[in-house]
């Protein structure tokens, strides 16, 4: 989605998104550089987070650096499904998390922000009591 072209291996596939799935990790260039001496037999390894293996499927190149709003590249990629944290199923639980997505073309950004607009307004009808629906939107 973001256009960026891992320097080996490959980006999340559909599915791996989805709770219960095999856990996989795409490392940056960095942490593959200094805990793999940037060897191509780190595909597949392992790396422990939160106490489960994940299998490294890919590596972002150095020069990927997504800035939008507060996030900032990351060492580490793990699809949200894989995450066990119980409080992602409570939606008044306040954890920071923010999508992001490119416009289709021929959608304005003022048609993007509208339709935005317009499923906060049902998130605020379908969860009263966890959305307000006064969400900030960003003006970027």
């Amino acid at each position: 989605m973001l256009g960026v072209k891992p320097v080996i291996g490959r980006l999340f596939v559909e599915g791996e998104d989805e709770f219960g799935t095999s856990p996989v990790v795409i490392i940056s260039a960095g942490f593959w550089n200094r805990k793999f001496a940037s060897s191509q037999n780190a595909m597949g390894k392992g790396l422990t987070l939160d106490g489960r293996n994940y299998a490294i499927v890919g590596v972002v190149p150095a020069n990927f650096n997504l800035k939008v709003g507060n996030f900032r590249a990351s060492e580490l990629y793990v699809p949200i499904g894989q995450w066990t944290n119980p409080a992602l199923h409570i939606r008044m639980a306040g954890l920071e998390i923010h999508g992001i997505g490119r416009l289709k073309p021929g959608v304005t950004i003022q048609q993007a922000r509208s339709d935005m607009a317009r499923v906060t307004g049902h998130l605020a009808e379908a969860y009263p009591d966890a959305d307000t629906g006064s969400a900030q939107h960003s003006s970027r």
